[in-house]
């Protein structure tokens, strides 16, 4: 029967990478383009602009959720490989 190995200490390492990446990611544009400007094309950049800034603040929050699942799998996958670790060890003491 195969075996599979997790290498936990680089998916934590990974996860920290990401943490780190996501949180310094910042979603800034230009505002106040359109402020002394009656053009109406500034004005539409201006809502283009903050509705990408919204996405992208909305992409942030996926991020973070997502390395937070990921995080969540790996305990549990670290969990069950102790218990099952546990069980075949007390089977073979039998």
């Amino acid at each position: 029967m195969g075996e599979i190995k997790f290498d936990y200490s680089g998916i934590e390492s990974v996860l920290k990478k990401m943490d780190t990446n996501i949180t310094a990611f910042q979603a800034n544009l230009p505002e106040n383009n359109a402020k002394n400007n009656k053009l109406d094309l500034l004005t539409e950049l201006e809502e283009v602009n903050a509705s990408f800034v919204k996405i992208m603040n909305e992409y942030k929050t996926l991020l973070l959720k997502n390395a937070n699942t990921v995080r969540d799998s790996v305990t549990l996958m670290r969990e069950t490989d102790e218990a099952l670790r546990d069980v075949i060890s007390s089977e073979v003491l039998r």
